[in-house]
């Protein structure tokens, strides 16, 4: 054996809970929540449903510490629900009350992913525990109180507090080693699916951002209400092109009918997750997005909270049952296969939106004689699925002719359905 447990604690623990530099930083971010400071607004308590919340006493040779975990946990809330309003501040999402969403957005942008993330990883504890035992989900609990007080004290990265965090690497890294390869195993697991429904959330948050920006400047004058006013975002990029720079619109809409992005699809080897994951990670986003209608709407009754919780619960128990990585090599065409998926499940829908809405904004701003021409092609696919045979002995020509059938007979059909 290479290297001993301990060593590959440590090198797996400090890639997984360091704070990345390259990261924007975001007292959002699924890190912060899991293992940061407390979610605002929330309060430790000694009571859970009636019950003593339990005390985790960590113990190693080199760090120790009590730590409560109860409600102030990110994966042990009791009755974990998206319709908690009390954490909302009255975020009603209503085009109505721009005003109000305006002054509740720019206070508090992220109390709704937060308020999503706890929800979802509560019910992630509860699954574990129901699924593994109380052990088990205290083990991760530990690792997390750990890892939480590491980035507390700087994560190496604050030179006043290097030797406290170190003390408290050392505790963590033990921990982790003395665990059994089956518990190392499911507390990595759970990590790793605590992480993939923040970033789910995450992924609809800033689609929710989006449509609130909207919703915020649809009483500007002039705001056509296709995109947002981003600077990032065409919405924003062309009117400040044309408004603030004082380049001419002309100039602009030749630009954007002249120039092409081409997007190429590929069986990128560190896409690991199987479809079926992906598939729920989805359903996930679509529960949150029904709930974010539902929350706008106002009060919601205790049947159509659970009409939302239910089967959020049941996807969240679904990924945590399903083997996350595909046992067998897929071959080109299947390959080719989950590109046409990609194609079919969101760009096929996506992209037309958006150049309706890039059209819609380039009237707005330009002039009505300037919207996106019928020949303008501003996005394009390829794909090298298929065709690809750059060291990969199994693309032969014969491989290439199906793919591309395939391909074509996949377009042939959705063109029939639309």
């Amino acid at each position: 054996m290479l290297f001993s447990r301990g060593a590959v604690a440590t090198a797996v623990l400090r890639r997984t809970f360091r704070p990345s530099s390259s990261a924007v930083a975001s007292s959002s971010s699924a890190a912060e929540l899991l293992f940061g400071a407390d979610v605002r607004g929330q309060t430790p308590s000694s009571a859970n449903n009636g019950k003593v919340s339990p005390h985790l006493k960590v113990a190693t040779s080199a760090y120790s510490t009590t730590a409560s975990i109860c409600q102030s946990s990110s994966i042990n809330e009791p009755n974990p629900s998206l319709f908690h309003s009390d954490r909302f501040s009255g975020a009603a999402l209503d085009a109505d009350q721009a005003d109000a969403v305006s002054a509740v957005v720019r206070e508090d942008l992220d109390a709704l992913l937060r308020a999503d993330v706890r929800a979802m990883g509560s019910l992630l504890g509860n699954i574990i525990q129901e699924r593994n035992g109380e052990d088990i989900f205290n083990k991760v609990e530990q690792l997390r109180t750990l890892a939480k007080e590491w980035r507390k004290a700087g994560a190496g990265r604050d030179a006043s507090r290097a030797a406290e965090a170190d003390e408290i690497f050392s505790g963590m890294s033990e921990f982790a080693a003395s665990l059994s390869t089956e518990d190392l195993t499911t507390v990595a697991r759970a990590f790793t699916h605590f992480l993939a429904i923040a970033n789910a959330a995450e992924a609809h948050h800033r689609a929710r951002l989006i449509r609130t920006d909207v919703k915020i400047n649809a009483r500007n004058p002039g705001y056509v209400g296709a995109l947002s006013t981003k600077r990032d975002s065409c919405g924003g990029a062309i009117p400040h092109l044309v408004n603030e720079l004082g380049i001419d619109p002309k100039a602009v809409y030749n630009t954007l009918i002249n120039q092409t992005v081409e997007l190429v699809l590929t069986a990128h080897p560190t896409e690991v997750n199987r479809r079926t994951i992906l598939d729920k990670q989805k359903r996930v986003q679509e529960v949150l997005t029904e709930a974010d209608a539902m929350r706008s709407s106002g009060p919601v009754s205790i049947y159509g909270e659970s009409l939302l919780n239910d089967p959020l619960n049941r996807e969240i128990s679904a990924i945590w049952q399903s083997d996350e990585v595909s046992r067998r090599k897929p071959t080109p065409q299947m390959e080719a296969e989950r590109s046409t998926l990609v194609i079919e499940t969101v760009l096929w829908k996506a992209v037309p939106s958006f150049l309706r809405k890039l059209n819609a904004t380039m009237k707005s701003v330009l002039d009505e004689e300037h919207g996106l021409p019928l020949d303008a092609a501003p996005i394009k696919f390829a794909s090298w699925m298929g065709g690809d045979r750059d060291g990969n002995p199994n693309v032969t020509p014969d491989v290439t002719r199906e793919v591309c059938l395939a391909n074509r007979a996949k377009a042939a059909r959705l063109f029939a359905a639309d």
